[in-house]
């Protein structure tokens, strides 16, 4: 064969060795086309090889198969690149395979282009010299243009992805070397010698360095042991071959003469060989394959058993930086951390203690959006030529670069990205390693497992030392903290602080758990920010915090406290969706060492000191010290009978307020209080609860005191909106006792004492036993005494009527067990019906004091009482009542000529609402006494609620009308000097009486003319009489219309803007927009609202004083053709007629210069908006500017 048939064998053995190689790996497209490439080059370099050794059938036949193998090569490579890119295959590949295979038959036929070698000797060798023809240049040119299409390919795949090129070069200057090495072998100087296999000699060590050097593919199947004894066989086979002929010269064996022998020494000498080959072979892939990935895989095996053992997150870590640091050659390590989702991703561990931390990647950054979508980690210097590195800030991409970032790679948490691993390079000019890459996957995988168990430990044990609904610490953990802490600071101070919020039970009741739940969790947060990372927080109760904090004194301590405690009381002002009562709360504070000398006293002095608030009014902060213990040592060791006593005269001081207001109130308190507790014995209740239902019975109906005096006592069946303000006494009697010392336990029995047991009651609506049991008690006891007592309104239901009453509304009305125990002390006569309420009192042990104070009340209602019943003075305003009054003015109708007046207080309800019925109550009061001292040869009467009737005898028409606007403007007066009945006003109508006329007709009259003022603007008076006048008279006339214009021009005499109530404006309003489509006026629509600032703790006088700075400063400076009112609580609308846009920021400026002048303060922020009053215009945004 000769040495060039060497040549040939080692490129044949070293392509069927990556033949063999790629059959074992996993087959995809990309593995496939590479397979075919190694086909065709088997094939040439075999044929070739197999040709020189003259191999059977015909050195010719394997010369066939080698010129096939090298004319499939283009096709193949072609095949193999449009795989790699990811390109698809058109129709230039399918047409050059077609024109090679007929070249290849034609020349197989004749030999036209590339005829067989003629073998011949030289030099006793046997040659092959081959006749090169003209016509081989068309195989040259086909092949030639076949690659150099190839080669545009490739150039357009590497543009779209510069980083193929890296590993497509090793590959594209073999197929050059081959070509190239197929054309010299035409050259004669090269006649005999084979060029050509030497090139494909050289094309193989290009294809493995483009596996080894370049990651072409992976290598992990050399590991293989079929592979290892393959390969073993393959060189044996080789090596026998070529030394048996030598061997048997050596030994002088020939075949035919000794047989058995020869068999047995060549089957012996090749199983020498067999066994030198395959372990020299097994050796080197251990040594150059293996060797690197068993001795990754145990350290990657040593690293996930040590983080195994550990849920510390810094430890798992620091563990990952070790075993890339251990296994790579690489610069610094960076880890990043997201703390929660949507935050950034912090610098939180590194490999060099020195190394800056202080950066961090947004969760928005390419970069990680890509790392969280994929699973394997991404070499930076190939993602920068990707859309996602494009389209990073350049902030973003600097901050990367200047760390020479090598590596980026994922930590997982499941489908979430818990961190990001950066890995900068030793030296910016390292080329890569792509075996990097899987290794960093590995560790990265472990790694993620690790940190997912660690993540749910830390938040299995925050989950169990924080209170699940506020995140603070929960009571159990505070402790731990609190001992720790105050091992740390036995030297220094450690300040703690207890926070319980006020009528928090009350909250609920009011506005139910869920809003419970969030007035919580707002204190939370409040406490939270305001102690930061300077202390610790916790939930120490249900509706108590704890606060320690190392290293405060306890007057830092208490500046801290009342911050929060302030914080706390306006928090729901900001509520927009409904109105809350102000929350409050009652703070203790103790330090050690000063006042503490371990963990147990400095919380039993905290105890104390909220103790201390709590029976105090509430609502404060109590610092805690020696003193204060030594000075109420005693107080706090008294027995709760005598807790519950000492409120006593509060309770009836109460009680006689009621009585004040209502006459059968307190009497009715008393007599519940007796049935409810005889109730409560009976049902076998301990001494506790039978005081506080002793004490509930008593309270139970103190919220009547805010209802009018003609809706409490009103004879007549109640309205539906009268019926609506006497349910309100169930509230207003629990905003009463709440702020009463430490009466909060009543506060159950007295809102539920009007529920019923069907649910149908109110003011909750709750239903059987979810109604307290002391509320239950309460309901019978108060339904009972009512239903035997007499009231304005009906007569005392006799014994057995009620009776019945309880019987049949027993599962309905009333708790049906509490019932029938109630209805056996009735029928047991063990209840004193209707007895001198004295005997009572003396039967019930009540203190002396109380029973005075009773007895004190009971004779001065009495005495006023009968007063009111033989003369019939209404006891609000002294005038006479109704049926006194009218009987009165009748009588003197009888006998004079007069003037018969129905006055009318106007916005009573206005004003009861925003301001209470105390502000009402003054309002009338005003008007009544107005009225005595303006009639006092008259008769005047109040008819009831906001109504007064007057009767003028024997004067004219001017000198009633004299005394009705004295009335009127001397009311106007005195109001100005009460900010609160500031709205209120009187109208008044008037009729002409002659004498004999019927009351009843004039008083319809009367209040005719009373509706018509009423109609045409309140705030006057009105004459009956002008009224039939008017429809009777012709308005056309001169004279009549001069007469009306000078009675609208003195009616309308007012100084300053226009100022209406809301309707009227309205009406004003709807007027304003249709003149301004009408006749093109601009005219604008300005809102003014008042603001407080965040941190301001409003008082009512204080909004009031602030409130009436703002309307008089809108009266004297805008114009009177301008028109205002207020709109709500805060707010006013102002109409500017005809305005100049431009200047309504001077108007404003005026107006808000003037409120600052008449209100200095700064807590009250005003600002304005305004729009044009024009339909179009509804849809031009708002001009807000604020002052």
């Amino acid at each position: 064969m000769g040495t060039y048939g060497y040549i040939s064998i080692i490129a044949m053995v070293c392509y069927g060795f990556m033949l063999l190689m790629f059959l074992a790996a996993k087959k995809n497209k990309i593995v496939n086309s590479f397979l075919v490439v190694l086909t065709g080059l088997l094939l040439w370099t075999g044929g070739s090889a197999f040709m020189r050794a003259q191999f059977w059938p015909h050195y010719a036949f394997w010369y066939q198969v080698s010129l096939f193998g090298i004319l499939l090569l283009p096709y193949a490579y072609y095949r193999f690149i449009l795989a790699f890119g990811g390109a698809r295959e058109g129709m230039t590949g399918k047409i050059y395979l077609a024109a090679m295979l007929t070249c290849l038959v034609l020349n197989i036929w004749n030999g036209v282009f590339l005829a067989c070698p003629e073998l011949v000797e030289k030099n006793g060798r046997p040659t092959f010299v081959y006749d090169i023809k003209p016509t081989i240049l068309v195989l040259f040119f086909l092949v030639g243009a076949f690659l150099l299409h190839l080669f545009v390919i490739l150039v357009r795949i590497c543009k779209a992805n510069p980083n193929m090129k890296v590993q497509y070069d090793p590959i594209m200057f073999g197929v050059v070397v081959l070509f190239a090495g197929n054309v010299l072998i035409s050259l004669p100087v090269l006649s005999g010698f084979p060029v050509d296999v030497l090139s494909g000699v050289i094309n193989v060590f290009l294809i493995f360095y483009a596996l080894t050097r370049r990651h072409l593919f992976r290598l992990q199947m050399l590991a293989s042991s079929g592979l290892c004894y393959g390969v073993g066989f393959l060189f044996s086979v080789i090596v026998f071959f070529n030394v048996a002929p030598y061997l048997q010269k050596v030994l002088h064996l020939e075949m035919d003469k000794n047989m058995t022998v020869f068999a047995l020494v060549f089957a012996v000498i090749f199983l020498v060989i067999y066994a030198l080959f395959t372990f020299l072979w097994k050796l080197l892939v251990r040594n150059v394959f293996v060797k690197e990935e068993v001795h990754q895989a145990e350290k990657i095996k040593e690293f996930s058993s040590a983080i195994s053992k550990t849920l510390d997150l810094q430890e798992i870590l620091n563990q990952t930086i070790h075993v890339l640091k251990e296994l790579m050659d690489v610069g610094n390590i960076y880890i990043c951390m997201q703390d929660a989702s949507g935050q950034p991703y912090r610098g939180f561990a590194s490999d060099q203690p020195l190394n800056d931390l202080a950066f961090s990647l947004e969760e928005e950054n390419p970069m990680i959006q890509w790392l969280a979508v994929h699973d394997e980690p991404l070499i930076y210097r190939e993602f920068r030529y990707t859309v996602e590195y494009k389209s990073m800030w350049e902030s973003e991409k600097h901050q990367l670069d200047k760390k020479h970032i090598r590596y980026c790679a994922g930590l997982k948490d499941g489908d979430c990205l818990a961190g990001v691993i950066l890995i900068t390079a030793p030296s910016s000019k390292k080329g890569l390693v792509y075996d990097e890459v899987q290794l960093i996957s590995s560790v990265t995988s472990v790694a993620s497992i690790a940190i997912k168990n660690a993540r749910l430990y830390e938040k299995a044990c925050i989950e169990a030392r924080t209170d699940e609904m506020t995140g603070l610490l929960n009571r159990k953990y505070f402790y731990e903290v609190l001992n720790e802490e105050f091992e740390k600071n036995k030297e220094a101070s450690l300040a703690l602080a207890i926070i319980n919020v006020d009528d928090f039970k009350l909250y609920n009741q009011l506005y139910g758990v869920k809003e419970g739940d969030i007035c919580l969790q707002q204190i939370a947060a409040i406490i939270r920010s305001s102690v930061g990372d300077s202390g610790y927080t916790a939930r120490y109760g249900g509706k108590e915090f704890a606060v320690l904090l190392p290293k405060y004194d306890l007057f830092s301590a208490r500046n801290l406290v009342e911050s929060i405690a302030k914080q706390i009381f306006v928090m729901n002002n900001r509520r927009t969706d409904m109105k809350l009562k102000a929350v409050t709360v009652s703070a203790g504070i103790s330090a050690a060492p000063y006042a503490a000398r371990n963990v147990k006293e400095l919380m039993e002095n905290v105890d104390l000191a909220v103790y201390h608030v709590k029976h105090s009014g509430k609502n404060g902060i109590q610092v805690f010290d020696t003193m204060f213990r030594n000075n109420n040592a005693q107080g706090y060791t008294r027995d709760r009978a005598h807790i519950y006593r000492e409120y006593e005269t509060t309770i009836y001081a109460l009680t006689a307020a009621i009585d004040a207001k209502d006459h059968y109130t307190f009497s009715h308190s008393n007599n519940v209080a007796y049935y409810a507790t005889m109730l409560a014995t009976a049902l076998g209740m301990n001494e506790d609860m039978i005081e506080i239902i002793r004490q509930a019975a008593l309270l139970h109906d103190v919220g009547k005191i805010g209802i009018p005096e003609y809706v409490l006592n009103k004879p007549g069946r109640l309205t539906d909106e009268e019926y609506e303000i006497i349910k309100g006494h169930v509230e207003a009697s629990i905003d009463i006792i709440r702020h009463l010392p430490s009466l909060d336990y009543v506060i159950p029995a007295v809102i539920g004492h009007h529920e019923r047991y069907d649910g149908k009651g109110y003011p909750r609506r709750i239903a059987g036993e979810d109604i307290p049991l002391t509320a239950r008690i309460l309901c019978i006891a108060d339904s009972f005494d009512a239903m035997t007592s007499r009231r304005c309104y009906k007569k005392a239901f006799p014994l057995e009527v009620a009776r019945e009453k309880l019987l049949l509304d027993a599962g309905k009305q009333f708790d049906p067990d509490i019932a029938d125990v109630f209805l056996k002390l009735l029928d047991e006569n063990r209840l004193e019906i209707n007895e001198d309420y004295n005997e009572i009192v003396d039967k019930y042990a009540l203190p002396a004091v109380e029973i005075e104070i009773e007895k004190f009340i009971s004779s001065v209602m009495t005495t006023m009482r009968t007063q009111e019943d033989s003369e019939g003075f209404d006891f609000l305003t002294g005038l006479p009542m109704r049926n006194r009054g009218e009987k009165l003015a009748a009588e003197f109708m009888q006998q004079d000529n007069g003037y018969l007046v129905f006055l009318d207080m106007d916005n009573l309800k206005k004003i009861n609402d925003i301001y209470g019925h105390k502000a009402g109550d003054r309002a009338l009061k005003l008007l009544g006494s107005l009225l005595l001292e303006y009639a006092q040869h008259s008769v005047v009467c109040r008819l009831g609620g906001d109504e007064f009737l007057m009767f003028v005898p024997n004067v004219s028409k001017e000198n009633i009308s004299e005394i009705v606007s004295g009335i009127l403007q001397k009311f106007e007066e005195r109001k100005a000097e009460d900010v609160e009945i500031r709205h209120a006003s009187v109208s008044a109508g008037i009729c002409e009486t002659a004498k004999g006329a019927s009351f009843e007709e004039c008083y319809t009259k009367a209040d005719k003319a009373l509706y018509y003022v009423k109609q045409n603007g309140k705030g006057d008076f009105f004459f009956y009489q002008q009224m039939e006048q008017e429809k009777n008279t012709d308005h056309g006339t001169g004279k009549d219309l001069a007469m009306i214009a000078k009675t609208l021009r003195e009616s309308g005499n007012y100084t300053g803007a226009l100022d209406l109530d809301y309707r009227e404006f309205a009406k004003i309003y709807e007027y304003m927009n249709h003149l301004g489509e009408r006749y093109r006026y601009r005219c604008y629509l300005v809102m003014v609202t008042m603001d407080t600032t965040p941190d301001y703790v409003m008082y009512i006088e204080n909004i009031e004083r602030a409130l009436e700075s703002m309307e008089q400063a809108i009266r004297q400076k805008i114009r009177k053709v301008d028109v205002c009112t207020r709109y709500s609580s805060m707010q006013y609308l102002i109409i500017l007629f005809e305005a100049d846009e431009t200047k309504i920021p001077k108007v404003m400026d005026r107006i808000f210069m003037q409120y600052y002048k008449q209100y200095d303060k700064r807590n009250f922020i005003p600002k304005y908006e305004y729009i044009p009053i024009m339909d179009d215009s509804k849809d031009m945004p708002l001009n807000e500017v604020p002052k």
